[in-house]
């Protein structure tokens, strides 16, 4: 209760600085928004969500209209909203339109044309950071503009800051917005491979390069495999959350839980990519396999103390093994199929990772009960005879046989480690009183069907 009535009173205080600034001085309303900013650090997801919500965007807008405010003393307040909004990662919240927004966006066009560069950098940056709904006709402006900082090699404190600013912003771009190949993909190469060389970015900064460039993935088709094979992201994922790992104390007391320190956000904003890139990737690779085990012993450290980074680091599991057809050895679904089942034996387990579970499982179990398909056409019998001529028939068989011997090893393990009573346990508790969407009712599917002989 105390909590709570902790982080209500950092809010209201927030709104009366808020209703204070029109009636200040220009000095006093920078001392104001200077304590603003602060109130803001300290507000969890649901409270700082409010101070989006609640209208203060258009109060703010009326206040630069009306000249109780200059834009210039607004920009360092809405430039840590956005920074405040991305950390605590607002993701599926809608924030609604305001004539703020549109103010930016009339502002974005009009200041590229007199080529004044501080200020159309500050409004590219609060226009991006800030809002969802992007007009994707100012990205040829406002991704150029944020690249052109971001790209700055300076040393300095303040060009840091900068540079960590420019990349976070351009983070806040969703995957389903479009952004044209040309206007950032040499770049932000630039700018992750100049840091792989010399680290001259900020931990926040080179994760969020990595944001803005695994969203252009998918739904841009483009930058390819090769490009984020050539950048290493497996490999620099892993080894930025071990070194995130060392930093953080998930074991929290009472009274510090729903409190998430900096390199928290930062490993969970690592986790969300990462699962975006294992629903889409090619899953293999020793470096996959340091990958897995990396983000299973993050899930133990978490368990209890971190729901979301739990939940995000099953996710993660839940992918690598219903990633099955692009494994090669299947060692990463081995290892991740031993954890959850390992956890499946815990004696409390939360809802959410009792229905992913339930999903790993059955669609385990039908890539378990599949059977191995015969070569029974023309096309299927030339492709085996081109690849035995070219030294890649007995190669291909060999990796079916290990592919076989791996589903039995795990089919024993599961059947030992009583698998389908667990399932029939979890059915009978959470199934029939939980939205279990998608999964079949019948238990049968849950089972493995066919035996190997």
């Amino acid at each position: 209760m105390s909590m709570q009535m902790s982080v209500k009173s950092q809010f209201t205080k927030f709104t009366e600085l808020f209703s204070e600034l029109e009636n200040c001085s220009e000095i006093e309303q920078k001392q104001k928004i200077e304590e603003m900013n602060k109130r803001m650090n300290k507000m969890n997801k649901e409270e700082l969500c409010s101070v989006f919500t609640n209208g203060q965007l258009d109060r703010l807008n009326k206040m630069i209209e009306e000249r109780k405010i200059s834009l210039e003393s607004a920009i360092p307040l809405l430039k840590h909203m956005g920074y405040c909004k991305a950390m605590k990662d607002f993701l599926g919240t809608s924030l609604c339109k305001s004539y703020l927004q549109e103010r930016f966006e009339k502002m974005i066009v009009e200041e590229k044309k007199k080529k004044n560069e501080k200020l159309l950098f500050d409004l590219c940056e609060c226009y991006i950071s800030l809002y969802e709904s992007l007009r994707e006709a100012l990205f040829s402006i406002c991704v150029p503009c944020l690249l052109k900082v971001a790209l700055n090699k300076e040393e300095s404190e303040e060009n840091q800051k900068e540079v960590e600013m420019a990349l976070l912003a351009l983070s806040n771009i969703r995957s389903y917005h479009r952004v044209g190949n040309g206007l950032y993909l040499n770049g932000m190469t630039e700018i992750l491979k100049y840091h792989q060389k010399n680290h001259n970015l900020t931990q926040l900064a080179y994760q969020s390069a990595w944001v803005f460039l695994i969203s252009r993935w998918t739904y841009n088709k483009c930058p390819n495999s090769n490009v984020l094979n050539e950048l290493h992201f497996v490999g620099e994922a892993t080894r930025e959350l071990e070194l995130l790992s060392k930093c953080v104390y998930l074991k929290k007391k009472e009274e510090e839980r729903g409190k998430e320190t900096k390199v928290e956000i930062l490993l969970l904003r690592w986790l969300v990519i990462i699962v975006f890139y294992s629903q889409n990737a090619q899953i293999h690779g020793e470096e996959f396999v340091k990958l897995t085990r990396c983000i299973i012993d993050l899930c133990r450290a978490a368990k209890g103390n971190n729901r979301e980074i739990q939940y995000k680091c099953f996710s993660f599991l839940y992918n690598i093994i219903l990633r099955e057809a692009e494994s090669d050895g299947c060692v990463l679904r081995e290892e991740a199929v031993d954890f959850i089942l390992e956890e499946m034996h815990g004696p409390t387990i939360d809802n959410e990772v009792t229905t992913l579970s339930a999903y790993v499982f059955y669609n385990f179990s039908r890539i378990l009960s599949r059977k191995k398909e015969k070569m029974n056409n023309l096309i299927s019998f030339v492709w085996f005879a081109w690849s035995w001529l070219k030294g890649k028939a007995k190669e291909e068989n060999e990796k079916e046989n290990q592919k076989m011997m791996l589903n039995r090893k795990l089919r024993e393990k599961m059947e030992e480690e009583g698998y389908e009573d667990i399932i029939v346990s979890f059915y009978e508790s959470h199934l029939e009183r939980s939205n279990f969407f998608g999964l079949p009712e019948d238990l049968n599917y849950y089972f493995i069907h066919h035996k190997e002989s």
